[in-house]
């Protein structure tokens, strides 16, 4: 489960929209890929945990405001 959050700051000549993301949102253990002719037996590599991350979109003009 991942969720995202923005807001649309409009400026006259530019919209700036920072973002902040979650990813694994409920912190649960997956695989996140399988190996093939592996060596030691190490055949599941685990997924990330519960993780974030931010952003800033710049967009020049101001064509976006009706989408974010």
């Amino acid at each position: 489960l991942n969720t995202s959050l923005g807001y649309r700051l409009v400026y006259p000549k530019f919209v700036l929209t920072p973002i902040l993301g979650l990813y694994n949102l409920t912190n649960k253990e997956y695989n996140d890929n399988i190996r093939i002719n592996t060596f030691g037996r190490r055949f599941f590599e685990p997924g990330p945990r519960l993780n974030f991350y931010l952003g800033l979109r710049f967009r020049w003009g101001r064509s976006g405001e009706g989408s974010i």
